[in-house]
């Protein structure tokens, strides 16, 4: 039988092992997500790309050049998406020290 720990405490409330915090991986992962559906199917494996390139940047400023990079190729044909990753890019990158 699998227990989560707010199954355990009778709390209800999800444990924070559950849900994705902003500096974790699982956030970026639904962040992606969040972006490739507001994009159409046609743009999506260059945008992936692209955010790729954001989140596997071993540096910081690096990061930042590919999510403007990223805002210049898709600001124009898809504000929503664009929004989505330069909204909460100082969140996105709080994993960078």
């Amino acid at each position: 039988m699998l227990a989560s720990a707010s199954a355990v405490s009778g709390s209800g409330l999800p444990c924070g092992r559950c849900s994705p915090t902003p500096a974790s991986s699982g956030y970026w992962f639904h962040k992606i997500a969040n972006v490739l559906n507001a994009l159409p199917r046609s743009a999506q494996p260059g945008a992936k790309a692209a955010l790729a390139e954001i989140w596997n940047t071993k540096e910081k400023e690096h990061a930042r050049g590919a999510a403007k990079t990223f805002a210049a190729d898709y600001a124009s044909k898809c504000p929503k998406a664009t929004a989505k990753v330069t909204d909460d890019l100082d969140v996105l990158l709080a994993f960078f020290l």
